[in-house]
């Protein structure tokens, strides 16, 4: 099974001092929330329970735009899909103004399942680890996952990343479970 693990944290400009060590201390705090998403019931609960000023928005990019323009102070997102947003949503000079909280308030994996029911699940299945062996055979797979952990993120060096990690069952192969 190929899984990659998704570590949600807060998000906010370096120019505004920002630490947390509970749900509790958001308050006084605007948090952008982008409509739809699964924050995690923890997170989802505070909402519900604590006074938080929060501003929804239709996408995460808006919510960038809101925390560089200052309508917002914090927003929560997966720290690999956050930089990656910001990288394409933002020139580099822009970019360089945001940064993360080091602590993470959810941490959720992401599968391949492919159902042992359908027809083609065979062949999906081998399309994918062969798919998969050749990303690992010609060095593009570890050269993608260095690229997201680090060397082209925005992010200050003292935010050190393992944010996304592969595993597999066995290092040639994917299986159905």
């Amino acid at each position: 099974m190929c899984s990659f693990t998704l570590k949600y944290v807060f998000f906010h400009l370096k120019n505004r001092s920002f630490d947390w060590s509970g749900f509790e201390d958001l308050q006084g705090h605007t948090i952008g929330v982008t409509l739809q998403y699964d924050y995690g019931k923890e997170f989802l609960s505070a909402l519900k329970t604590q006074s938080f000023e929060v501003d929804w928005a239709v996408s995460d990019e808006t919510n960038f735009k809101k925390l560089l323009g200052g309508r917002i102070d914090i927003f929560p997102n997966d720290l690999t899909v956050g930089y990656a947003q910001i990288r394409n949503t933002f020139p580099p000079e822009q970019a360089r103004h945001f940064t993360h909280h080091a602590k993470e308030f959810r941490r959720r994996t992401l599968h391949l399942i492919i159902s042992k029911s359908s027809p083609h699940a065979r062949t999906f299945l081998e399309r994918f680890n062969s798919g998969l062996e050749k990303l690992k055979e010609r060095g593009q797979l570890a050269e993608m996952m260095r690229n997201l952990k680090s060397e082209n993120m925005i992010e200050p060096h003292h935010h050190r990343i393992s944010q996304m990690e592969l595993s597999t069952d066995s290092p040639n192969q994917v299986s159905a479970k």
